[in-house]
């Protein structure tokens, strides 16, 4: 009997994406098995300087097993300076309403070439000169000390673009829309969000031509804050590709590679005169179906969500922008 690739194709791909996931998932759990352990054990552990804020008073450490762990300068024996960044440091772990480091310290790093002697660590402890003094009364100001308006970039809430690029592709980004997504809250739906993510695309429905302004307004760089219907902000997303009909691979993925499903999604096509469009994006941020953004302090008044419809918006309210960026900062626990 002659072997069908194909049915092995669907069969073999199907195996791969769900295990993929289920990876994801034990993957998870066993890292914060490991960080709830070594808060219990209160272990000493390692790990570099990631980031600092652009005001100098929190920062990341990242660690090789827990990924990158919060931490705010109230909790550290130094000055925080963006010179810092990639320095060791040990530190413990708590937890609040999420994973945060304490008791941070500087370590001695002998194989790192930008580190001297000890001495090099004491301009980092003390704090510098140029940081809360107070001008004398008799000097003037240097020639070559005058501010340059445009020598760094500007903080947008608490970052540079240097320190989160995707900041600046929001807040230079030419459109902002809003958009729906609707889910079924069923196993399948989370599983092919989850494919969507790993495939860089969401989609929308066309029904009887009803979207095809989305191929000409949705422009490579907008942004699209993804609205999960009667459940909040679920994903900040960056355009980067043309939006086109789902192929049939990619309706592979959005199903699942569940046959009954893509049957059923065919003949919804044919008896609806409708099809779905596939709108490649990179995903910027995104929360867990069970966990989308549904409100932020400082919005009460001013909070667009809700609006109907499946095609792409921009909502009038004058703060649009900054709720977008809100929610982004949200979305990574800042």
């Amino acid at each position: 009997m002659p072997v069908n690739y194909k049915d092995k194709y669907d069969e073999y791909h199907n195996k791969f994406w769900k295990l993929h996931h289920v990876n994801k998932d034990l993957s998870s759990e066993i890292t914060e098995l490991r960080m709830r352990l070594a808060i219990y054990e209160r272990s000493v552990l390692y790990g570099k300087i990631k980031m600092i804020s652009a005001v100098c008073d929190w920062g990341l450490i990242t660690n090789l097993e827990h990924g990158d762990i919060f931490f705010h300068c109230s909790k550290c024996n130094f000055q925080l300076s963006n010179r810092l960044i990639d320095r060791s440091v040990s530190y413990n772990l708590t937890i609040t309403k999420k994973f945060e480091g304490y008791n941070v310290s500087l370590e001695m790093d002998p194989s790192a070439s930008n580190q001297k002697d000890p001495f090099d660590i004491l301009d980092m402890i003390l704090p510098d000169s140029d940081v809360d003094s107070a001008p004398q009364p008799d000097s003037a100001p240097q020639p070559d000390s005058a501010p340059q308006p445009d020598s760094a970039p500007q903080p947008i809430h608490g970052l540079t673009p240097v320190e989160d690029p995707c900041l600046d592709m929001i807040e230079n980004a030419q459109n902002i829309w809003y958009m729906n997504f609707r889910t079924g809250g069923l196993d399948s739906d989370e599983k092919g969000w989850l494919n969507c993510q790993d495939n860089n695309f969401v989609t929308t429905w066309n029904k009887v031509g009803r979207n095809d302004s989305l191929t000409n307004n949705l422009k490579v760089g907008d942004i699209i804050a993804w609205y999960a219907i009667g459940r909040g902000y679920i994903a900040i997303l960056k355009v980067i590709g043309e939006v086109c009909k789902l192929s049939d691979d990619d309706l592979k993925i959005f199903k699942c590679g569940d046959k009954k499903a893509i049957k059923d999604h065919i003949e919804w096509q044919e008896k609806s005169n409708s099809h779905v469009l596939k709108i490649p994006v990179k995903f910027l941020s995104h929360r867990p179906m069970n966990n989308c953004v549904r409100e932020l302090d400082g919005f009460e008044n001013e909070w667009s969500s809700g609006f109907r419809g499946s095609c792409a918006m921009r909502p009038k309210n004058k703060k649009w922008k900054e709720q977008v960026i809100g929610i982004y900062n949200e979305m990574n626990g800042r």
